[in-house]
């Protein structure tokens, strides 16, 4: 193993390491914001080519989909076609949304700047395939 990829596999770990520090103190991270965003399900499968994401949108307006490439990160807006209120949301009270927002962070091994994004709408759902590096 090269110097470089002992940098890499430590740099993961790392990550990782945060991550389980973070969750432990802080708890999971919540799946909903109070700016009135919440966060979609999403699926995401290895293949020996390439990672394929799938996110699934319920009432979302897919003409509003946003998705921005920020080095191996996937930011995700879509707007919903309309406000969904829930009138006792644990202790916030009422709580309305009407957007989604992720964040994803990609393998170290894919190439984000080749991915390829297919909306199914019939299925109100997003498929982005990325590429593996070669």
């Amino acid at each position: 193993m090269g110097l470089e990829e002992f940098f890499k596999r430590v740099r993961r770990e790392m990550e990782e390491l945060v991550r389980e520090i973070e969750e432990e103190f802080f708890g999971p991270k919540p799946m909903w914001s109070t700016d009135g965003s919440i966060e979609p399900l999403i699926t995401m499968q290895e293949h020996p080519d390439r990672y394929e994401i799938i996110i699934d949108l319920p009432l979302a307006d897919l003409k509003s989909l946003s998705i921005e490439v920020k080095g191996r990160r996937l930011r995700i807006q879509c707007t919903l076609r309309k406000t969904i209120t829930f009138p006792t949301w644990s202790a916030y009270g009422t709580t309305k949304f009407h957007k989604y927002k992720t964040e994803i962070l990609l393998p170290e091994n894919t190439d984000p700047q080749k991915i390829n994004i297919e909306k199914i709408e019939d299925k109100n759902m997003v498929k982005i395939t990325v590429p593996k590096k070669q």
